[in-house]
């Protein structure tokens, strides 16, 4: 098994507000994570197909698919279970959506919370110990 470097893991940040995006993706960007970014949910669950990113954080209102939508897609799907997936969110009762779905493996609440996302993603790409790699850790 082969544990993430978490100085270099590839992270996806879906957001359909751009300043809060840019917010997300500069705060892990200076922690040396390389980023991908994505604008809405179709296109944040194209990329983790493409991409196989260690960790994806995804806001939950995005048009087109929504981030626990998202969430729900990639758990659906061999090559995309096993990412770990950080929601995000400007409202505090959201947390509900995961009862009737998959559960995120965090989440965050932006007013304040947003700032502690470097921390969060170490915490748990440290968790997940690259398992999500083909399933099974695997690179190959």
């Amino acid at each position: 098994m082969n544990a993430v470097d978490t100085a270099t893991a590839l992270i996806l940040v879906a957001d359909d507000d751009d300043d809060l995006l840019e917010l997300a993706c500069m705060q892990l960007e200076e922690e040396g994570y390389a980023v991908e970014r994505a604008h809405d949910g179709s296109e944040a669950l194209r990329l983790a197909h493409e991409a196989r990113p260690d960790l994806c954080v995804f806001d939950v209102h995005m048009p087109g698919l929504q981030g626990h939508e998202v969430l729900r897609e990639m758990r659906n799907e061999p090559d995309t279970e096993g990412i770990p997936v950080i929601l995000t969110t400007a409202t505090l009762h959201e947390r509900s959506f995961w009862r009737i779905g998959p559960r995120p493996d965090d989440f965050l609440r932006k007013s304040g919370e947003i700032l502690e996302l470097g921390d969060r993603v170490r915490r748990v790409l440290e968790q997940s110990n690259g398992n999500h790699r083909n399933g099974d850790g695997s690179d190959g």
